[in-house]
């Protein structure tokens, strides 16, 4: 509606406002006359009121009207986004992302380990949050009891690397390692079990639990409690296939750690050889552990 029609109907309101008012002082001293002076002045004060609003502050409907349109287009533009969010995430497997791994309890990792019937991943350079957990090496031993595979790499304790994280966290790294293997070495016993150690810059630790994945992108002096959680889902063409891809790689250049001194054992499909294939270790450097541990103390004997 124009300025110029607004205008011209407040007139034409006030006009009718003095109508009543007119009206009402001609019928003389009466009830009746009265009423209609009182809704012709009405009438009259909702015109000049509404003039005089119009003049000095502008139309209240276009500002209301502009709001309404304004927060429509934002309400729009936000559902837009989600929906594409949604289409993306739906694309890479994405299924949930954590600012932090500590809002996720320990027992999500359990519960998907009590529940994994085929095949586990993990890769970290201490995971110590899994061995300390109560249930953890227990539930290794019964999924290896039911044919579950189960591979683990963990930092090599005496790698550069290793040293490295532990300046940029300024933490004890090695302990937690050390404390990693001597609480899973008794499991390499299971022929569907093997442990490895690497020698690389880690950027994530891998959780793979047969079509699941949790992954934490490692922050520059960060803690991987602190770090950022996703739970990936695997599905065609997606980043679960990426970060098993990225398990893989670090797993052929691993050291495998043994607690035989039988250096022809095939190894399993754990990112090397194909599944069912019996492939040497070829020339993968091989540690030895002790199973009772140095001078019979308890502690990993890493050669």
């Amino acid at each position: 509606m124009s300025a110029r029609l607004q205008y011209t109907i407040l007139i034409v309101v006030g006009l009718v406002g003095i109508v009543f008012i007119m009206w009402g002082l001609l019928t003389g001293n009466s009830s009746f006359s009265n009423i209609l002076i009182s809704v012709g002045a009405s009438i009259l004060a909702t015109s000049i009121v509404s003039s005089v609003i119009r003049i000095t502050l502008g139309d209240p409907t276009e500002t209301l009207v502009a709001g309404i349109k304004r927060t429509q287009t934002d309400l729009e533009n936000v559902l837009i986004r989600n929906v594409r969010i949604i289409e993306r995430s739906a694309h890479t497997g994405l299924q949930s992302i954590w600012v932090s791994r500590q809002e996720e309890t320990t027992d999500a990792w359990i519960d998907r380990l009590r529940n994994a019937r085929s095949e586990i991943k993990l890769l970290a350079y201490a995971m110590a949050f899994l061995p300390d957990h109560a249930e953890f090496a227990d539930l290794l031993q019964e999924r290896l009891r039911a044919g579950c595979k189960i591979c683990i790499n963990l930092g090599d304790p005496m790698s550069s690397e290793v040293a490295s994280r532990e300046k940029e966290e300024n933490e004890n790294i090695v302990p937690r390692i050390e404390t990693a293997i001597n609480r899973l070495k008794h499991l390499v016993e299971y022929e569907n079990f093997e442990f490895r150690l690497h020698s690389v810059p880690l950027y994530c630790s891998l959780y793979m639990f047969d079509d699941e994945m949790f992954v934490t992108p490692h922050l520059y002096g960060v803690r991987g409690a602190a770090a950022p959680l996703l739970l990936l889902r695997r599905q065609p063409r997606s980043l679960f296939g990426k970060y098993e891809k990225h398990f893989d790689q670090i797993w052929r250049n691993s050291r495998v750690v043994e607690v035989t001194s039988d250096l022809t054992k095939a190894a399993p499909p754990c990112g090397g050889a194909a599944s069912g294939s019996a492939v040497p270790y070829q020339g993968v450097p091989v540690i030895h552990l002790d199973q009772a541990g140095e001078n019979g103390g308890g502690e990993a004997g890493i050669v």
